[in-house]
């Protein structure tokens, strides 16, 4: 997927679709989203992955929140995996704040992926991204 830009403070945000052409028996047994986001203030981002049936899942809501403050975590870039069958919890995603990136590595997102689980994975698939 092409990088896209995350607008600021814009409450459309940011996103990119991915269409996926497959057979009316092709449903979802799992699934796994894998991010590279190159932003400044990780704190204030917000992910959310919306399936072709319209079903919305969060992926995760500004990092940091409450644990550093009202401003969440301050560091820079996501290189992140959100897995439901990870070890590393939400909240250890949410107490994640380091080095370049800031937030690394494969966690559980806020809310089960599974809830896309027997949908038909053809259609657009969208992933936005709220500063």
């Amino acid at each position: 997927m092409d990088a896209k830009p995350i607008p600021d403070n814009d409450p459309t945000g940011g996103f990119s679709d991915i269409v996926i052409t497959a057979p009316a028996t092709a449903d979802v047994t799992d699934v796994n989203v894998t991010l590279d986001i190159d932003h400044t203030w990780v704190g204030d981002l917000r992910a959310e992955l919306t399936s072709p049936d319209g079903t919305t899942i969060i992926l995760f809501d500004r990092p940091g929140l409450p644990t550093f403050g009202a401003f969440g975590c301050l560091g820079n870039d996501l290189d992140v995996t959100m897995d439901d069958e990870t070890v590393n919890s939400y909240g250890d995603f949410q107490s994640t704040c380091g080095n370049l990136p800031a937030i690394a590595g494969d966690f559980q997102p806020k809310f089960p992926l599974s809830g896309f689980d027997g949908q038909n994975v053809d259609g657009t698939w969208t992933l936005t991204v709220y500063d």
